[in-house]
C-alpha cells in the first residue's frame, strides 16, 4: 500500500524494519567513509599538484610535498620519480574507488526513495512544507560535513555572492523552470508520451557537456547513451516485450476476433472510423448526410485544437525541461570540476537559492489566486481563511506530519548531496547513469517490500531486459572513451 498506516502495521514489524534500518545504516556508514576519503583525496591533490610535472614536483615543491620527510639531499631523482608515480597511482585508485562508492550510493538512494515515499509519506501532507524541510535538512547536513572536514573557515573566507549566484543561483532558477515545465507537460500529455520524451534529458546532458565543457563522446559512447534510453523505456514498461511476443504467437485470438466482427456490426454500434452513428442507421437520409458533414468539420477543428494543445502545452514544455535539466547539470559540473567549488558549499547555496525561489513563486501564485476572490464579502473571506488555517493545522499536526514522515525527507536530502558529489567526481552524464540504475533498484525493492502477499513474485521481463541493457550500456560507455 502507498502508506504504511493503511495496512495497520507498525513500522517496527515485518521486512520494512530491516529495509528502513538497512537504508539508514548503509547511508550513514558510507557517508562517513566518503568524508574521510574526500579529505585524504583533497589533501593529496594539494600535496602532489594535479597539473605539476615530476621535475617541478621534485625541484620546486620539495619542501611542501609528501616526500619532504626523506630529506633534501642524497636521494636519487629516479627513486623520487618512482615514488611520485606510485603516489599518483594510489591517488587514481582512490579516486576510482570514491567514484564507484558514490555511484552505488546514488543508485541505491534514487531507487529506494520512491519506496520510502510510498511507505512513510502521508498523502495529505503539505507539499510546500515537505520541500522546505528537505532543503533545510540538506543545508544542515552540508554544514555538518564542512565542519567535519575542517574546511568551513576556508570556505567562508573565499565565499562571494557573485560566485554563489553563478555557481548555484543559475542552476536553481533552471530547476524551478524545469519543474513548472514538467508539471505542465505531465498534466497535458499521456503518461507514456511524457515518460518517453523525458528520457531525452540524458542526450541533452551529453550535448550540453560537449558545447560548454568540450567533452566529446565517442561513437560507442553515443550508442551506449541510446541503449540507456531504451533500457529506461523498458524499465518503465513503455516498451511491452511480453505483449509483443504474445501478439506474434497468439494467432487463435486474432481469428476469433475476425469471425465475431460481423456479428458485432449487425448490432449497430458506433464505428470507430465513422463520425456519427446516424449515418450507420440511416445511410440514405439527407439529414444524416448533412449532420455527418457538420460533425466531420467539427471533429477536424477539435482534432486541430487538441493537436495544437498537445504540442504547445505538452511536447514543447517537456523538451524544454529536458534541455534545462542537461544545461543545469552541465553548469553544475563546470562549477564543481573546473571552478573547484566545494560540493557541500554548493549544496548549501543551492538550498538557499531554491528556498528563496520557492517562497517567491509560492507567494506570487497565492497572490494570483486571491485576486478573483476580492469581490467576495469580508465575512465569507474570514470564514474561508479560518477553514484554511484549521485545515493546515490539521495537516501539519494530526493527519500530516509523523515521525516516519522524516524518513523520505532525510533520504531526499542525502540524495541531493550525493548528486552533487557524483557530478563533481564523475560528471553529469555518469550521474544520469546512476539515476537510471536507480530505476532498476526501485523495481527490485518494489518486489521485496511493496508486493508482499499479493501473489506477484519476481521481476517482469521488461525490468530484467532493461536492467541487463543498462549494465551493458554503462560498460560500453566507460570502456570506450573518446580518443584525444
Amino acid at each position: 500500500m502507498p502508506y504504511f498506516c493503511r495496512n495497520n502495521r507498525s513500522i517496527w514489524q515485518g521486512p520494512r524494519l530491516w529495509f528502513t534500518l538497512a537504508i539508514l545504516g548503509t547511508i550513514s556508514l558510507q557517508m562517513s567513509l566518503i568524508v574521510r576519503s574526500l579529505v585524504n583525496y583533497r589533501e593529496d591533490l594539494v600535496l602532489v599538484g594535479k597539473n605539476s610535472s615530476t621535475a617541478d614536483l621534485i625541484e620546486g615543491d620539495r619542501n611542501r610535498s609528501s616526500y619532504s620527510w626523506l630529506g633534501g639531499s642524497g636521494i636519487p631523482s629516479g627513486i623520487l620519480s618512482e615514488l611520485h608515480q606510485h603516489h599518483q597511482h594510489h591517488l587514481k585508485n582512490q579516486q576510482s574507488m570514491t567514484e564507484f562508492v558514490l555511484f552505488i550510493l546514488l543508485s541505491f538512494q534514487s531507487g529506494a526513495h520512491p519506496i520510502l515515499v510510498k511507505l512513510y509519506m502521508p498523502p495529505n501532507v503539505v507539499r510546500t512544507s515537505v520541500i522546505l524541510s528537505q532543503e533545510s535538512i540538506k543545508l544542515t547536513i552540508s554544514l555538518i560535513m564542512l565542519t567535519i572536514r575542517g574546511s568551513l573557515g576556508n570556505v567562508v573566507e573565499s565565499w562571494t555572492l557573485h560566485g554563489a549566484i553563478l555557481a548555484a543561483g543559475i542552476p536553481a532558477s533552471l530547476f524551478v523552470i524545469q519543474s513548472y515545465c514538467n508539471l505542465m507537460a505531465n498534466q497535458t500529455l499521456p503518461p507514456v508520451t511524457f515518460v518517453l520524451l523525458s528520457q531525452t534529458k540524458i542526450i541533452a546532458t551529453a550535448w550540453c557537456c560537449f558545447l560548454l565543457l568540450g567533452q566529446k563522446q565517442s561513437k560507442l559512447q553515443i550508442m551506449a547513451l541510446s541503449l540507456l534510453v531504451i533500457s529506461t523505456l523498458l524499465l518503465q514498461r513503455i516498451i511491452p516485450i511480453r505483449q509483443r511476443f504474445s501478439r506474434c504467437l497468439n494467432i487463435e485470438d486474432t481469428t476469433v476476433n475476425l469471425q465475431t466482427e460481423p456479428t458485432i456490426r449487425n448490432s449497430f454500434p458506433i464505428d470507430s472510423n465513422s463520425t456519427n452513428s446516424t449515418t450507420r442507421l440511416f445511410p440514405s437520409s439527407e439529414i444524416a448526410t448533412q449532420s455527418s458533414f457538420v460533425d466531420q468539420h467539427k471533429n477536424v477543428e477539435d482534432n486541430e485544437d487538441t493537436a495544437s494543445r498537445l504540442f504547445l502545452m505538452g511536447i514543447v514544455p517537456v523538451l524544454i525541461a529536458s534541455f534545462l535539466s542537461g544545461l543545469a547539470g552541465t553548469i553544475t559540473q563546470k562549477a564543481l570540476q573546473m571552478n573547484h567549488r566545494d560540493p557541500f558549499l554548493f549544496n548549501m547555496e543551492l538550498s538557499i537559492f531554491s528556498t528563496m525561489l520557492l517562497s517567491a513563486t509560492h507567494f506570487l501564485v497565492g497572490q494570483k489566486q486571491r485576486q478573483p476572490q476580492c469581490a467576495a464579502s469580508t465575512a465569507k473571506a474570514d470564514t474561508d481563511a479560518d477553514h484554511r488555517r484549521q485545515g493546515n493545522t490539521q495537516r501539519f499536526g494530526q493527519s500530516g506530519w509523523t515521525l516516519q514522515t522524516w524518513i523520505p525527507i532525510v533520504s531526499h536530502a542525502i540524495g541531493a548531496i550525493l548528486v552533487g558529489l557524483v557530478t563533481k567526481y564523475s560528471g553529469a552524464v555518469t550521474k544520469g547513469f546512476a539515476i537510471i540504475f536507480g530505476i532498476m533498484v526501485s523495481a527490485m525493492l518494489n518486489q521485496m517490500v511493496l508486493t508482499e502477499g499479493n501473489g506477484r513474485g519476481g521481476m517482469s521481463l521488461e525490468e530484467l531486459s532493461g536492467g541487463f541493457l543498462g549494465i551493458a550500456s554503462l560498460w560500453i560507455h566507460v570502456s570506450n572513451p573518446p580518443t584525444k
